[in-house]
């Protein structure tokens, strides 16, 4: 079976990547995905703002699973 992988924005990634290890930030992350990028000091483009912003909670939550392995 073939994977594809994801292109994730680096701001949106790095959000993902410290989820993926403080639980009380990925609390923030699902609850308040911009006051979480506002929490980690990461000034977000337009764009990954607009995904954020989009973006289902649950499926938030997966990509952060699916980093925390």
């Amino acid at each position: 079976m073939m994977f594809r992988r994801l292109s994730v924005p680096r701001g949106i990634e790095a959000l993902l990547h410290r989820a993926a290890v403080d639980t009380r930030f990925r609390g923030l992350l699902l609850d308040d995905p911009l006051a979480a990028a506002a929490a980690a000091g990461l000034e977000l483009s337009t764009s990954e703002r607009a995904v954020l912003g989009a973006l289902p909670g649950d499926q938030l939550a997966r990509l952060v699973d699916r980093i925390a392995g």
